[in-house]
């Protein structure tokens, strides 16, 4: 999961913030092209992988959103089997949690990734438009816990107690196929909640909010 963390912050995080006009396409081309030309397959140090690929012309024939659709692909292909064999190589210090550093780090690739992770943070993270959002999107996840941890516990008091479930918990339970009172008890009414709200699309998260606290129907 750490890994599949780090990779979203050191590629996807960079297409998202050209999408926002956050970053140019310079800079998530030369972040990205040493991770998309994999320095086994490749020579030279960073720099050099970013200049020679834009020196092919299958290449700079491509639309920026081409180009940049291309390296992301790559790039996470190539972070995706990096880490996997890290995983593999460093086994048993993972499962000891005497691993140094990230699993990333621990790779061919852990400089250039987190040469992006620092280009997302200083250029996209706290950019003035995109803070706004960061700020919406923390009022959108406590309003979904709020509602959602008070229709688990009165379902919970509703099972155990004989208390009345209000239509707020019942409509949310119903959203869940029943599984909420489906749990044994109210720690794993809270877990179902819980994993049900994470699985949560960012677009699908905003719509239900607004439509529980009534802003849209």
């Amino acid at each position: 999961v750490e890994a599949a963390d780090d990779i979203c912050y050191s590629v996807v995080d960079l297409e998202d913030g050209w999408e926002l006009g956050c970053v140019t396409f310079e800079e998530v081309e030369r972040a990205l092209a040493p991770i998309a030309r994999h320095p086994d397959k490749y020579d030279g140090d960073a720099n050099q992988r970013w200049n020679d690929l834009r020196t092919e012309s299958w290449y700079t024939e491509k639309s920026e959103n081409d180009r940049i659709g291309f390296l992301r692909g790559k790039a996470i292909g190539n972070l995706v089997k990096a880490a996997v064999d890290a995983f593999i190589a460093n086994e048993d210090a993972l499962l000891t949690g005497t691993i140094e550093g990230d699993l990333l780090a621990n790779t061919p690739l852990g400089v250039d990734a987190k040469a992006c992770k620092r280009l997302a943070v200083e250029k996209i993270y706290n950019a003035p438009h995109v803070l706004p959002i960061e700020m919406a999107g923390f009022e959108v996840i406590n309003g979904l816990l709020n509602s959602f941890v008070r229709a688990a516990i009165d379902i919970d008091e509703h099972i155990n107690h004989g208390k009345r479930l209000p239509p707020q918990a019942d409509r949310i339970d119903k959203l869940l196929s029943g599984k909420i009172t489906d749990a044994p008890d109210l720690y794993s009414r809270l877990m179902r909640v819980m994993d049900y709200i994470s699985g949560m699309t960012d677009r699908y998260a905003v719509t239900l909010f607004r439509k529980l606290q009534g802003i849209t129907i």
